[in-house]
């Protein structure tokens, strides 16, 4: 894995050395984006890191955040857990959204200094599997200065 940080956000964590690294990417703080296995695979999986204005609280936002995603085309939740993020309070969720076969997503978030700091992986359903098991390293890896 190599390292990316971002100094404006206080962001660092670790990411798979193979991956594509874009910066400042519609609206995103930055985006990993995973290479094609194969000249069959038609998605890349990617990684996006988003920072905006948070609510009041850590369960403010995840309100608000759960009410966005119902907007998603047929959007519908898997899971949602409490986590800590490099010591912080913080919420898991996974959904299944777009059109068909739907996307699988898995977001984790926090709120730091009246930021709400969003990781969110997609991925095609077959590859969901395999490939969370990435996000969630890279994750496990965050640290806020």
């Amino acid at each position: 894995m190599k390292t990316y940080k971002n100094e404006a956000h206080g962001i660092t964590l670790g990411y798979p050395a193979n991956w594509k690294v874009i910066e400042n990417y519609m609206n995103t703080v930055v985006s990993f984006v995973s290479p094609l296995a194969d000249v069959h695979d038609t998605l890349t999986e990617n990684v996006n890191i988003l920072v905006e204005d948070a609510e009041d609280s850590l369960a403010e936002s995840t309100r608000s955040a759960l009410e966005e995603l119902q907007n998603l085309e047929r959007f519908k939740l898997v899971s949602s857990e409490d986590i800590i993020l490099d010591s912080l309070p913080g919420k898991a969720v996974s959904y299944t959204a777009g059109a068909s076969p739907p996307l699988k997503f898995k977001q984790v978030w926090t709120v730091r200094n009246g930021k709400l700091i969003i990781f969110t992986f997609a991925s095609a359903s077959d590859a969901f599997r395999e490939y969370v098991k990435i996000f969630d390293k890279m994750v496990s890896t965050v640290s806020f200065q």
